[in-house]
């Protein structure tokens, strides 16, 4: 074999190899670990689903839950309550709830909580970056106890969501 051919077949042979290595850099695996491809986090209670739970700091010291309720059969969200966890994940403040009625769930039809009467939460510790525990009590005699994100209604991604039925960012 000549020394031209050689060098020929080595490049020949370095550019696969590079565009092989190329083309598998680009590739995204998948996992059979399961996630939340969302900010918040899913909780179900019986067949109640409530998917993407979170707190959208609107002030200091107040917010707004969100996420998406559904249930297979009719069901009404009664109560939530919770406390603020401090940066350590020690309890802070108790949060105060306002929830100007109980959430009516229909069989089988999403109901997202940032468009119904918002649910409101106050707390001296309630803090974008930080952690909540939350407890809903549903009228069927199902509880759970779920751990939250607090995130910020500043933050570019849910500055322009609307909470509640008015017309203006909240």
């Amino acid at each position: 074999m000549s020394l031209p051919s050689r060098i020929v077949r080595m490049a020949a042979m370095t550019a696969v190899t590079v565009g092989l290595l190329l083309g598998l850099g680009a590739c995204q695996f998948q996992t059979l670990q399961r996630y939340n491809p969302a900010d918040g986090v899913n909780v179900d209670v019986g067949s109640v689903k409530v998917r993407n739970v979170s707190v959208l700091v609107t002030a200091a010291g107040q917010g707004v839950l969100s996420g998406t309720v559904t249930a297979d059969n009719a069901e009404r969200l009664t109560s939530v309550n919770g406390v603020a966890l401090l940066p350590d994940g020690s309890p802070g403040s108790q949060l105060q709830s306002a929830m100007p009625e109980p959430v009516e769930i229909p069989a089988k039809t999403p109901v997202v909580l940032t468009d119904i009467n918002p649910i409101r939460l106050t707390g001296s510790d309630l803090k974008a970056g930080q952690l909540a525990r939350i407890t809903f009590t549903f009228a069927g005699g199902g509880s759970t106890e779920v751990t939250v994100p607090v995130l910020d209604k500043n933050s570019p991604e849910y500055v322009d969501l609307k909470i509640g039925s008015s017309s203006t960012p909240a």
